[in-house]
């Protein structure tokens, strides 16, 4: 019973990992866009 608890556990945090990974992924992506738009906006 116990492993099955550690494994569903252990199951959970790493879907909350690649979550959190998918939210940076994105939020970067919409850094480096914004950044590349506002540095192409000045030059203009």
């Amino acid at each position: 019973m116990e492993a099955y608890v550690g494994e569903y556990a252990s199951g959970k945090s790493e879907c909350a990992v690649n979550r959190a990974l998918e939210l940076l992924w994105k939020a970067l992506a919409i850094i480096i866009l914004y950044t590349v738009y506002y540095i192409g906006f000045k030059l203009n």
